[in-house]
C-alpha cells in the first residue's frame, strides 16, 4: 500500500520538482491535485505519527498550528486539512494556496515558514486538523494532528447570596453562588477572603460559610477561569445580609434624640475586661467595629472620606458611640455587641437614634372670609419650612391666653359680622425645639363683597344726581334774577319836560308806552333795552 501511494505521489508531484518551466495553471489544475488529495486522505498515508496536540482558542481570536520543523529539513510541501475538507497547500518560503474559499483571508503561514495561522475564530472552527508533511529524500509522509477547542472570553462574575440562615448566637450561615454570564464550557471557580488563608480551588461555584457578628466582616471574592481567560468579581461583604440576627432583639432598647448638625452620644457605659475581645457597633446592617483602642472603622463602602473620617468614634473609657455633626441619614437602629473570648454568644444592647432639626419661625395664612346668617368664618393655617413630619401645633388667642387647639396645623375661627377678626398665636413643637408666630388682622366682616360694591355704586349715583340738580337750579335762579331787574327798570318813567299844549304831551306818552310794550316782548333777543325820547320832544 505504501509503495502504491508513493507511486501516485511521485507521479502527481513530479512536475513540481523536475519541470519548473510548467505554467502555474498546469501545476495547480484541479485535475492534478484533487485526485492526489483524496488519495492521500483515503489511503491514510502511513508514516511518522504523533498524538494529537490540543489547542485552545478564544472566540474571535487567533491560533497557530505549530509544526516545530527543524531549519535543516528540506520540505517539498505540506497539506493542511480539516476532515473531510482540504484547507491549504503550503510550499517552502511561505507560499500558500487556499483550497477552501471559506477560509480566504483567515489562513496564512507563520514566521517559521510552515506552521498554519488561523484568525477570526468561530465556534464552527472547533475540531480536528491534520498536517501531511512531505520532505525531500524521505520516503514516508509525516502526519501531525491537532484538536482545536474554541472558548468565549469570560465576563466579570457576580456573587449572589442564595440563602441566609440566622442562628440564636448572633451569627448567620450564608450560601454564596458565583455566576458568569454566557457559556459555561470548562469554567472553574475559586474563592478567596481578604486578609485570611481562605483560598479554595475545588472548582465549585458554590461556597457555604458561617459568620458571627464578632467576626471581622472581611470581603469575599470569586474568580472564574477557562482555558483562554479568567476574571474576578467585586469583593462582597456578607454580614449586611444577616438581618435576622440583629433584628431578633430590637423590641427593647433606649431611644436617643439628637439635633441636626450637633453631636450626640449613644451611652454604652461598659468597662472592658481581660476577657473582652472587642465591641462591635452595628448601624442597620453595616458594621462599625472598634478594636481595643482607636477610632471606629466602618464598612469600606460606608467609610467616611476626608474631613468626615473622624465624625464617628467610640469612647476609650466606656466604648460609647459618639457622632459629631449629625445628619438626617444617621437616624436609625444601632446595636452594640460586646464580644468575649470566653463565649461565642455576645451581649447586646439596642439603641434608636432620632434626629430632628431646630424649628424656624412658623408662618400663618388665612383662607377667604365666608359669611352666613351674620356669622363670619375663616380657616387659619400654620406651617414651618423643613420641619419634617413630627411637628405639632398649638393655637392661643392673645386676649385670654387659653389654648383653643392643640396638635393640628389648621384652626377654624368664627365671629359675628361687623367685629374684627381675633388675633392668635401659633406655636410649632418638635422633640428638640419650639417656635411661635403671632397673627394679627384688622379685617372686618361686614357682609359679602358684592353688597359693598352695590351700596358704594348707589351712593356715587345719588351724589352725581344731586350735583346735576343743583347746577340747573342755580342757572334757573340766575336767569330769573336778571329778568326781574329789567322789569323794575322799565317801571320808572323818565322826567318829561313841560309843553305848551296838552296834545303834545299826550303824543309823547303814547309813544313811550308803545316802546315800553315792545321792549318787554323782545327782552330775550335784546338784553339791554334802549329809550330815546329826545327825538319825540317838541321844539
Amino acid at each position: 500500500m505504501a509503495d502504491l501511494k508513493r507511486y501516485w505521489c511521485d507521479w502527481a508531484l513530479g512536475p513540481l520538482s523536475e519541470n519548473p518551466r510548467m505554467s502555474q495553471q498546469q501545476i495547480f489544475s484541479p485535475i492534478l491535485w484533487i485526485p492526489l488529495l483524496f488519495l492521500l486522505m483515503g489511503l491514510g498515508a502511513s508514516g511518522k505519527e504523533t498524538p494529537p496536540t490540543v489547542i485552545s482558542g478564544m472566540l474571535g481570536g487567533s491560533v497557530t498550528f505549530s509544526l516545530n520543523i527543524s531549519k535543516d529539513a528540506e520540505i517539498e510541501h505540506i497539506i493542511w486539512n480539516c476532515p473531510p475538507k482540504a484547507l491549504a497547500l503550503v510550499f517552502y518560503k511561505k507560499d500558500i494556496t487556499i483550497l477552501d474559499k471559506g477560509y480566504n483571508g483567515r489562513l496564512k503561514v507563520s514566521e517559521d515558514g510552515y506552521s498554519l495561522y488561523m484568525s477570526n475564530l468561530t465556534k464552527s472552527d472547533s475540531g480536528s486538523y491534520h498536517a501531511q508533511i512531505n520532505q525531500k529524500n524521505v520516503i514516508l509522509t509525516t502526519n501531525k494532528e491537532f484538536t482545536l477547542h474554541i472558548y468565549e472570553k469570560l465576563q466579570k462574575p457576580q456573587i449572589i447570596v442564595e440563602s441566609v440562615t440566622p442562628s440564636d448566637t448572633d451569627s448567620c450561615t450564608f450560601t454564596l453562588i458565583c455566576t458568569v454570564k454566557g457559556t459555561k464550557d470548562s469554567v472553574q471557580y475559586s474563592w478567596t477572603r481578604e486578609d485570611t488563608h481562605l483560598n479554595t480551588y475545588d472548582g465549585s461555584h458554590t461556597l457555604r460559610v458561617s459568620q458571627s457578628v464578632c467576626d471581622p466582616d472581611l470581603p469575599y471574592t470569586c474568580k472564574a477561569w477557562n482555558p483562554v481567560s479568567q476574571n474576578s468579581s467585586q469583593p462582597v461583604r456578607i454580614w449586611q445580609f444577616c438581618t435576622g440576627a440583629s433584628r431578633r432583639k430590637t423590641a427593647a432598647g433606649k431611644t436617643v434624640v439628637g439635633i441636626l448638625g450637633e453631636p450626640v452620644t449613644l451611652p454604652l457605659e461598659f468597662r472592658a475586661t481581660r476577657a473582652t475581645k472587642n465591641v462591635v457597633w452595628v448601624f442597620n446592617t453595616s458594621v462599625i467595629s472598634q478594636e481595643r483602642r482607636g477610632a471606629a472603622t466602618a464598612d469600606s463602602r460606608r467609610k467616611p472620606k476626608g474631613s468626615e473620617e473622624r465624625r464617628v468614634r467610640t469612647s476609650d473609657q466606656d466604648q460609647s458611640l459618639k457622632i459629631s455633626q449629625l445628619k438626617m441619614e444617621d437616624a436609625g437602629p444601632y446595636h452594640a455587641y460586646v464580644c468575649s473570648e470566653a463565649s461565642r454568644d455576645p451581649s447586646v444592647r439596642h439603641f434608636t437614634l432620632l434626629v430632628y432639626k431646630r424649628l424656624e419661625k412658623p408662618s400663618v395664612t388665612k383662607s377667604p372670609v365666608h359669611m352666613m346668617n351674620g356669622i363670619c368664618e375663616v380657616v387659619l393655617t400654620c406651617s414651618v419650612d423643613g420641619g419634617g413630619n413630627n411637628v405639632t401645633y398649638t393655637w392661643m388667642p392673645l386676649q385670654n391666653k387659653a389654648v383653643m387647639s392643640q396638635g393640628k396645623s389648621h384652626l377654624n375661627v368664627s365671629w359675628e359680622s361687623g367685629e374684627h377678626l381675633p388675633n392668635f398665636t401659633c406655636t410649632a413643637h418638635n422633640p428638640v425645639s419650639n417656635s411661635s408666630s403671632q397673627f394679627s388682622s384688622g379685617t372686618i366682616c361686614s357682609g359679602p363683597e358684592r353688597n359693598k360694591r352695590f351700596w358704594l355704586l348707589l351712593l356715587l349715583v345719588l351724589l352725581l344726581l344731586m350735583l346735576i340738580g343743583g347746577y340747573f337750579i342755580l342757572r334757573k335762579k340766575k336767569q330769573c334774577s336778571s329778568l326781574a331787574t329789567r322789569y323794575r327798570q322799565a317801571e320808572v318813567p323818565a322826567e318829561i319836560p313841560e309843553t305848551p299844549t296838552g296834545h303834545g304831551q299826550f303824543s309823547v306818552l303814547s309813544q313811550r308806552y308803545e316802546k315800553l310794550d315792545m321792549s318787554a316782548k323782545t327782552t330775550r333777543h335784546q338784553p339791554t333795552p334802549t329809550s330815546d325820547t329826545s327825538s319825540e320832544s317838541s321844539p
